[in-house]
């Protein structure tokens, strides 16, 4: 492509981008995730070029690379970067395009989760992880690290609003995430974190120019990226001594106990003994959240809150939103009991609710307090519970979702990808048609 063409199809860009379909908008922040550390209008450059782009390289970059290594024969630039002035700035050539004779070795930037969420708390003197941790612990304390990082440093973004300034701060963690490879043992953690992303991306008024954003978070996770590299090994090292500290003092508490055996039992023991024990308190593990602010419960994240009636009656209310908003998709929340899907129905989910009730002996009867706040309606069902009630009596399994397809009209979903994708089992419209 020649500067008039780049330039047509940059201008074409820029003007549809908003309203690109998800899978599309999907590519882009795939692809911009490798090129983030340029700016946003050679990220834009690269990719009406060449959107397959991945490690570029000028000729003699891949010349020098190794003793054998180059440029295919016969292989034509596939992207130029023009300065200003209209000048040839750069003339680069995808990893593709190459023939190398020994295996590519590139910078190990690979970084341990621990590490890489510890040297996010060196930013702003918070807490080391240390001990086990899960997927979404790590994610929890990342995200803190990186929103407190940023309204230190930049407390104020007169030309963003609120939704694109946390919209860009989701795309640099996802950037960031990429480039220190920390998503590389959990792929269903993968898709849930940019299934989230998407969903923002659809939350974002017409008017707040996504690729503004993109800049934005390209230049957040620019800064983040220095100060981690500069960082890491330093904070590794530190890391491990930590651990090592919490690993002798838990030794010597451990020593301090007697480890007495009784072996005898009073009567009163005995008669404890044959009791039935009481369960612990079932509590949430973590949550999705939302930031539209008509929810009461997945508009804050709850990790580790115990489950009292205000709780359960927050989710239960946030069912019934959601089932009047129609929105595509549902709020995950995993509980002691197991994992509810809020936005599948109350009557997905009634049977475990009415489990944390007792649990926890809430004395609620789930049912009745739905049936006493929920909106009457008529008594034909509704096209979701036609399709919620085909999918139980086919006793499909977790990965079939009842979900929105637009204009009323809703769909038995396979989910694929963490709900990226998504295979139709069974469609069904307002006019009837299965």
């Amino acid at each position: 492509m020649n500067r008039e063409e780049v330039t047509q199809a940059i201008s074409e860009l820029i003007e549809n981008f908003q309203n690109l379909p998800r899978d599309k908008k999907l590519a882009f922040l795939t692809f911009n995730q490798y090129h983030h550390k340029r700016s946003i209008n050679e990220v834009v450059s690269i990719y009406v070029q060449n959107p397959e782009a991945r490690l570029l390289g000028s000729f003699d970059y891949w010349k020098n690379l190794s003793t054998e290594s180059s440029v295919a024969f016969g292989q034509k630039a596939s992207v130029r970067i023009w300065n200003e002035y209209g000048r040839v700035k750069e003339t680069l050539y995808d990893v593709s395009q190459t023939t190398l004779r020994e295996d590519l070795h590139l910078p190990d930037t690979i970084i341990e989760e621990r590490v890489l969420v510890n040297s996010l708390a060196e930013l702003v003197n918070g807490e080391y992880l240390l001990g086990d941790f899960q997927q979404q612990e790590f994610n929890v304390f990342a995200s803190q690290y990186i929103n407190e990082y940023i309204d230190k440093t930049v407390p104020s973004l007169p030309n963003y609003t609120e939704a694109q300034k946390a919209l860009a701060l989701s795309i640099a963690k996802f950037n960031i995430f990429e480039e220190f490879g920390a998503f590389l043992e959990d792929d269903n953690d993968y898709q849930a974190f940019v299934q989230t992303i998407l969903n923002d991306f659809d939350k974002l008024p017409a008017d707040e120019s996504l690729l503004r954003t993109f800049a934005l978070a390209n230049n957040f996770s620019q800064e983040f990226s220095r100060q981690i590299l500069a960082n890491y090994e330093r904070v590794a090292n530190l890391t491990e001594e930590r651990l090592e500290k919490q690993e002798q003092l838990h030794q010597k508490l451990e020593e301090l106990e007697p480890h007495i055996n009784f072996e005898g039992t009073t009567p009163h023991a005995i008669e404890n003994s044959t009791a039935t024990p009481k369960s612990e308190v079932a509590e949430i593990e973590w949550n999705e959240s939302s930031s539209n602010e008509i929810f009461e419960f997945i508009n804050r994240s709850h990790e580790h809150a115990p489950i009292n009636r205000s709780v359960l009656e927050a989710m239960i209310r946030d069912e019934i939103k959601l089932e009047e908003l129609n929105e595509t998709g549902y709020y995950k929340v995993e509980t002691t009991l197991g994992r509810i899907y809020l936005g599948d129905g109350f009557e997905s989910n009634k049977q475990l609710y009415q489990a944390l009730s007792d649990d926890n002996e809430l004395n609620i009867d789930v049912q009745s307090y739905y049936d006493s706040i929920a909106p009457e309606k008529v008594q034909q069902l509704s096209i979701k519970e036609v399709l919620q009630q085909v999918r139980d009596k086919m006793n499909l399994p977790e990965s079939f979702k009842v979900k929105s397809i637009g204009s009323g009209d809703f769909a038995i979903m396979k989910e694929t990808l963490g709900g990226i994708l998504n295979e139709p089992i069974v469609d069904w419209n307002q006019d009837g048609g299965g």
